[in-house]
């Protein structure tokens, strides 16, 4: 069994209720009323002038029905749990039950009144109370042995709102078919699974470490593919083998807990959450009680009462006569009380002069600790003066050291300027000794021509 409070952004209306109770479901006999009233949940509806009017959710279950008994027993625990504190002509709830999709459901309407006070009532306010509904959904499947939703083996690889059942068949037909490639060994890890994906022109939006985000073509919003084949641990075949033994310890784990302790421990928790509920729905829907008038005869009843309890007062108050013999009695208490007062003080002072030292001596030995503690404090003080003038000492020394570096940096930036400079007036003047040459030998050469010529 589910828990579902559903989304309503619109703030609802009566459309919600012709929705539940549509022709077709009511002719088909699949939608009937359970608990309330259906004009009466409509008229509310129509009073409230705020934007928020209804909530509106579900009890769905996936056996196709349970004992009528059940049915009215999980409807009276949803009300206590999430109208605690609250009487049955404080709210209002309409239940309409569904078995068009070959399973049960339980869908409830609720006005977001308080009819009382006519404040505003929210029963579900997700931020706050989505560990009440978890609370109630586990107690109850606990109680009644439904199938429960966090069981490992109902676990679906696929992530996505299932209304568009078209689309989420194409999901389940791929992640079937992704399977099967698995098994037979044709993909070894999730890279293949996300190349094989890439090549058949499917979207991969998003990778996370347990489950990869892809959209179909025919799809408005992506679908996570999650667990299994579809984590980052999926590396080989063997990986996978080992990835198959923890989900079927996980499904062994939770099939032997042990279900009358943990049904216990839910019902604790459960009850401490209504309580507060509770409280919560008592101080903001209790009416303020209107003080009754004093009438006359009011006034003179208490005036009698007070005078009766005065007489009594006094009464009790009077000194009783005592007898010679009590007197006596009390007088031997007295004394024996006064001797072992007179005892006791006679014994302290026997311990204090024991235990008492010169005032001499106590004051030398605070004027000594006084001067131990003076000469320890001087002694902290010099040697934290002379740490700190150490640290500027070494401060300047490598103020003076950063100096000379930089001066020795700039003078050999300088000398490598000047040597780059040299170096390209000697390459210069080894170009112009070259061309010098080039002439000579050409002026030879002319010159052996024109002896031949002659």
């Amino acid at each position: 069994m589910i828990l579902k409070f559903l989304r309503n952004k619109k703030g609802g209306s009566t459309a919600s209720i012709d929705y539940l109770l549509n022709k077709e479901r009511v002719q088909n006999k699949t939608a009937k009323i359970l608990a309330g009233n259906e004009q009466n949940t409509r008229d509310i509806i129509n009073s409230i002038t705020k934007k928020q009017k209804v909530t509106f959710g579900v009890l769905s279950f996936e056996e196709r029905n349970i004992p009528k008994q059940q049915k009215k027993e999980l409807m009276q625990e949803f009300e206590k749990t999430f109208f605690a504190g609250m009487e049955k002509e404080q709210y209002n709830i309409l239940w309409v039950e569904h078995t068009d999709k070959d399973r049960l459901e339980l869908n409830f309407i609720i006005p977001k009144v308080e009819l009382n006070t006519s404040k505003t009532f929210n029963p579900y306010y997700h931020n706050t109370d989505f560990h009440l509904a978890d609370l109630f959904q586990k107690s109850c499947n606990l109680k009644y042995g439904f199938s429960d939703p966090q069981d490992p083996a109902k676990q679906s690889n696929i992530q996505g709102n299932k209304k568009a059942l078209g689309i989420f068949k194409g999901y389940r037909n791929l992640d079937k078919k992704l399977k099967e490639l698995v098994s037979d060994g044709v993909l070894q890890s999730r890279d293949d699974i996300l190349d094989v994906l890439r090549d058949n022109n499917i979207e991969v939006t998003n990778i996370e470490n347990d489950k990869i985000e892809v959209k179909l073509e025919n799809s408005k919003k992506p679908r996570y593919l999650k667990g299994g084949i579809y984590t980052d641990g999926f590396t080989s075949i063997d990986r996978i083998r080992d990835i198959s033994k923890e989900q079927a310890q996980r499904e062994r784990t939770f099939t032997s807990r042990d279900l009358e302790a943990e049904y216990r421990k839910v019902s604790e928790r459960l009850k401490r959450a209504v309580s507060k509920r509770a409280r919560f729905n008592e101080d903001k829907y209790s009416e303020p009680k209107k003080r009754a008038r004093t009438t006359k005869q009011d006034k003179q009843e208490i005036i009698r009462e007070v005078e009766g309890f005065r007489e009594i007062q006094s009464r009790a108050t009077e000194p009783k006569p005592i007898s010679e013999n009590e007197r006596k009695i009390n007088d031997r208490i007295r004394t024996a009380i006064k001797t072992r007062t007179r005892e006791r003080k006679t014994i302290l002072t026997k311990v204090r002069e024991r235990t008492k030292q010169p005032r001499t001596s106590l004051f030398e030995q605070f004027k000594e600790d006084r001067t131990s503690i003076y000469n320890k404090a001087r002694r902290i003080m010099q040697d934290r003066n002379t740490r700190r003038a150490r640290r500027e000492r070494y401060r300047q020394e490598i103020d003076k050291i950063n100096r000379r570096f930089e001066e020795l940096r700039n003078d050999i930036s300088k000398r490598h300027r000047e040597f780059n400079q040299q170096s390209k007036d000697f390459i210069k003047s080894i170009d112009k000794f070259r061309e010098i040459i080039a002439r000579i030998r050409v002026d030879k050469n002319r010159s052996k021509d024109y002896d031949l010529g002659l």
